[in-house]
């Protein structure tokens, strides 16, 4: 049944839509309620009808003068906003902890690179590394630091803020940095390690093709003459 009378401007009321609206009864509402927090891809003034034991005609009376559809749209809409925020939040702690995980880890690295007295952590020698094995220590440190400062090292699709990149506040170790730069100052210095040379494979001697030996013709015995 359509309402003849005007529907209220919702940006104007004191209250919000999917609330209790201004003369609307108790009854009326709950029943509104009732209808509102159904799932919305099951939501049905028939199956209301049926929860709540009344007319359907009754259900459509009611949905109509107190616009049903109208506040339940606007509810879904307020619900999917809610929950777009506590996603990107999750994903935004998330991305923080990765990056302070990271931080931490490549800290400890760069302690045992360049040693803590303190700790009696003595510094690793440089020279007495190959230039591969620095080069793969170059790589992972400056991976491991864009992560800290919350870079990612490979393509993410995280969304922040109205489709926006997440962005997560980090800033750079001087002490990583620091590691960083001796590795890449020894891997410089190191001469460049020649590649293994295969040993030569020995010639293969191809053997002769034995000889078919072939079998002795046995002696045929020739049938006597008859006298």
């Amino acid at each position: 049944m359509p309402n003849s009378r005007p529907e209220p401007d919702w940006d104007r009321l004191d209250c919000e839509p999917w609330e209790q609206l201004p003369k609307e009864a108790g009854k009326s509402f709950a029943a509104f309620a009732a209808y509102r927090n159904l799932d919305p891809t099951a939501r049905s003034l028939r199956s209301l009808a049926q929860q709540l034991d009344m007319s359907l005609t009754n259900i459509g009376q009611l949905s109509a003068r107190w616009w049903w559809q109208e506040r339940c749209r606007r509810w879904d809409i307020h619900l999917d906003r809610i929950a777009r925020h506590e996603l990107e939040e999750a994903r935004r702690e998330t991305a923080k902890f990765h990056a302070d995980l990271s931080r931490q880890t490549l800290q400890k690295v760069a302690q045992r690179l360049l040693g803590d007295e303190a700790n009696g952590i003595e510094a690793i020698d440089l020279n007495k590394m190959s230039a591969s094995e620095l080069i793969r220590w170059l790589e992972v440190g400056t991976k491991v630091e864009r992560t800290s400062r919350g870079e990612p090292d490979q393509k993410v699709e995280l969304s922040g803020p109205e489709g926006g990149p997440i962005e997560v506040e980090a800033e750079p170790d001087p002490q990583v940095s620091q590691a960083l730069t001796s590795l890449l100052e020894a891997a410089r210095a190191q001469p460049e390690e020649e590649p293994a040379k295969k040993p030569a494979k020995k010639p293969v001697k191809k053997k002769a093709p034995a000889k078919k030996k072939t079998a002795a013709k046995k002696p045929v015995k020739k049938a006597a003459a008859k006298k």
